[in-house]
């Protein structure tokens, strides 16, 4: 039966993202800044104009999800020998002597298209433009006037997708089918933030996946046909059941965790993306209540949220800091080896998943409103007529944020690992801040971390409860955090 051979199988699949999701065009369009009240735009406030990072779109003007992205997420959970039968490659031949390498190219069975929106799609109600502020790298601040526009898909979209496979055996369908049922599909960007994660619904009938194929006898009947049919009609319908050892990438082995994070000041992670909005409906209903000059950031619900980017700046701020502080001396090429064990870099994909940090269930929040002056940053004066105004809140409960890490990033670099528990220790501590108006007393962030519910208070808690079992001791993590105080940059060098 494995070894039967269709010459043409379609599959159609419901794609749904559980979060946000952006698979880009490259393009980049100026957004219009709200007016100002005059006609003529000078060159410094062309500067400021942001650009928008669009999204691909089909001719419709709909988002697409293309075939080539994912034919590069199934192809990433095969293992090489199915990934090669399935979607094809190329493998070296033996030269001839005198000769340079040669090439076979290998045609897969598979074809992959784009996944698109459905019919009932609004681009209104389902395409978001967050902006955001660009951060200094050096001073680890937001950039002034350089902002930046990047458009999502909401979620719980609808998209159509379809595989046509040929020539393909009931094996190597079954194989197929079990991997789009049970693995992970993660797509687009925002990955290490939690997002493009999707969902794969197949059509089942008594618990096994529903597929059209055309059999070799329909393919001999549609071919003796003396007037001409349409293929498709010699289609038939077949019940397939998932293989139950599929040729599936292993998927690394992860500690899973919460951080609950809690806060005795106002927080303000600023939301240029609310208050554009808010600037438009005031244009459109001429209305004129003045607006403040920074709103927290929020979800669609309106409740207070401190999105995974600034979470992920401000542990990897706070873990830079640590380095830097054990080793002063430490160049900052082994600086950047070390961070990117976990927090990753343009190589290699970061190690550690955080999500936007939401309300907890049993969580409540108040608005703050507070006028302030502007501070020149030069002279540490006051600025003359610099007054604004901003809208924060005040948290009563915690705030939750997903994080999940492979082991093999903590096994991998002790020394990393030894620095993220005292960024942990630190965040117990109530050490960390984030977000606006630090300087006057907003932003601190405490808390403690959840591991399948039960709370973890300390460092030590951590160790014992997350990374003993991975016989990754306090013992190891300070041995860790001596060699590192000791390291020069031609030590590291070495190592690697």
């Amino acid at each position: 039966m494995k070894n039967t051979m269709y010459p043409k199988v379609q599959i159609a699949i419901s794609l749904v993202n559980e979060s946000r999701l952006a698979v880009r065009s490259g393009e980049q369009v100026d957004l219009e800044l709200p007016s100002q009240g005059t006609e003529s735009k000078s060159k410094e406030s062309k500067d400021k104009q942001p650009t928008l990072a669009q999204l691909r779109l089909d001719a419709r003007g709909y988002p697409v999800l293309p075939g080539s992205s994912l034919k590069g997420m199934l192809r990433a959970l095969c293992d090489d020998t199915l990934a090669e039968t399935l979607f094809g490659g190329q493998r070296q031949c033996t030269p001839q002597t005198g000769e340079g390498p040669k090439y076979l190219r290998l045609n897969g069975c598979v074809t992959v298209q784009g996944a698109t929106a459905l019919p009932d799609f609004v681009v209104s109600d389902s395409v978001v433009n967050d902006t955001y502020a660009s951060i200094d790298e050096v001073t680890g601040t937001a950039k002034d006037n350089h902002l930046f526009s990047q458009a999502w898909i909401e979620p719980q979209t609808q998209f159509d997708w379809q595989l046509h496979c040929e020539f393909i055996t009931h094996g190597q369908l079954e194989q197929l089918l079990s991997i789009l049922s049970n693995a992970r599909l993660q797509l687009g960007a925002g990955q290490k933030f939690g997002y493009g994660a999707l969902t794969a619904a197949i059509p089942k009938q008594d618990g096994k996946l529903k597929v059209r194929v055309l059999t070799q006898e329909k393919l001999s009947e549609w071919l003796a046909c003396q007037a001409p049919k349409p293929l498709d009609s010699f289609y038939t319908e077949k019940l397939i059941a998932p293989g139950k050892d599929p040729q599936q990438k292993s998927q690394p082995a992860k500690l899973c965790f919460t951080l609950a994070l809690t806060s005795p000041d106002p927080l303000l992670v600023a939301s240029p993306a609310y208050l554009s909005r808010l600037t438009e409906e005031q244009k459109a209903s001429n209305s004129k209540d003045k607006l403040k000059n920074l709103y927290f950031s929020r979800d669609n619900d309106g409740q207070p949220v401190i999105p995974a980017s600034a979470l992920r700046g401000m542990l990897r701020a706070r873990f830079i800091k640590i380095i830097r502080t054990l080793n002063a001396e430490i160049d900052e090429k082994t600086v950047q080896s070390l961070w990117a064990a976990i927090w990753g870099d343009s190589a290699k994909r970061s190690a550690l998943i955080i999500h936007d940090a939401r309300m907890a269930a049993d969580a409540r929040h108040a608005k703050h409103h507070q006028s302030m002056i502007a501070i020149d940053r030069f002279t540490g004066g006051v600025k003359d007529g610099a007054l604004f105004e901003v809208e924060a809140f005040t948290l009563q409960g915690a705030l939750h944020a997903q994080c999940e890490i492979n082991h093999e990033a903590l096994l991998r670099n002790p020394m990393a690992t030894a620095v993220l528990v005292l960024v942990l220790k630190d965040l117990f501590e109530q050490k960390l801040t984030i977000g606006a108006s630090k300087n006057r007393g907003f932003g601190r962030l405490g808390g403690n971390v959840l591991v399948n519910g039960k709370p973890l208070h300390s460092s030590r808690d951590f160790i014992q409860r997350c990374l003993t079992p991975l016989n990754i001791t306090q013992e190891t993590l300070l041995n860790a955090l001596g060699e590192l105080k000791a390291l020069t940059p031609r030590e590291l060098a070495h190592d690697e």
